[in-house]
């Protein structure tokens, strides 16, 4: 892979800031920069969907099918501290 050099000029307070956060991480300022740049490519770029495979296909029709037959219930949100406690 082909790369370049990227050079820019940041205010003190802003290279100690990115200082702090690139250490939390345990990285350099280029890479923590550098990770940065492509979390937000990654963010803004738009992905192709996926077919599942068959065997997630089966998977959920058989979820589905157990919901429908009562089988398999789903907890209401607010009933989840209660279960917990009751387990």
């Amino acid at each position: 892979m082909s790369t370049t050099q990227v050079r820019i000029t940041i205010p003190n307070k802003l290279k100690t800031i990115i200082e702090e956060h690139a250490a939390a991480y345990g990285l350099s300022i280029a890479s923590y920069i550098k990770q940065l740049v492509v979390e937000e490519i990654r963010r803004r770029e738009t992905y192709p969907s996926r077919t599942p495979s068959e065997m997630t296909i089966k998977a959920i029709r058989k979820g589905d099918k157990e919901f429908k037959s009562g089988k398999v219930k789903v907890l209401p949100l607010d009933d989840l501290k209660h279960y917990a406690e009751d387990v």
